[in-house]
């Protein structure tokens, strides 16, 4: 891109496109979108003498504002799929959570399954290999991947093998009010 005034308003010299896959994360997406970047600066340093700038539609474009951690925060209440996406958006940084005794459990990995129960959003349905199965909103969410307050990162799995009397079916996981999380 040219320079220009404005915040990233310059003139495009070369424009990729791709498709954001279902299951990918936000540090896939970065890691290949780099390696995208490099292979865009190669093309165009070999061709530059025959390439035109193209303008940018700059009503298209927004600003996005730095994350922060209370956007992280798991609300049950919202359907799986929209958990699934936070999940997937939020990891490496900040990393989706939910909180629990005040404990705050790191969730890096899950699923968005279909479920049709009347219980409460936030109830944890099965606790297996498999994953932690919780209500939301609408759906439910399968925690495949978590991490507990000075631990490492791990499949629920071995969550389970380590014996840790948490997180049990029956439980009610508690969401953000409305209110705080805005």
């Amino acid at each position: 891109m040219q320079m220009d005034v404005g915040l990233d308003t310059g003139d495009m010299l070369i424009k990729l496109n791709t498709p954001i896959s279902e299951n990918e994360t936000a540090s896939s997406l970065h890691d290949r979108l780099a390696g995208m970047g490099a292979e865009a600066i190669l093309e165009y340093l070999r061709a530059y003498q025959n390439i035109g700038a193209e303008k940018q539609d700059n009503s298209l474009a927004c600003y996005a504002k730095k994350l922060s951690k209370q956007e992280a925060q798991i609300n049950w209440h919202d359907q799986a799929d929209q958990i699934d996406r936070n999940v997937r958006a939020f990891n490496p940084v900040p990393v989706a959570f939910f909180e629990l005794d005040e404990m705050r459990i790191r969730v890096f990995e899950g699923t968005a399954l279909d479920h049709q129960g009347s219980e409460e959003a936030g109830t944890i349905l099965k606790k297996d290999k498999q994953g932690l199965l919780i209500k939301c909103g609408e759906g439910a969410f399968q925690i495949e991947s978590l991490q507990l307050p000075g631990s490492k990162a791990m499949p629920v799995h071995a969550f389970i093998n380590g014996g840790k009397n948490i997180l049990n079916p029956g439980d009610i996981l508690l969401s953000p009010s409305r209110e705080s999380s805005k």
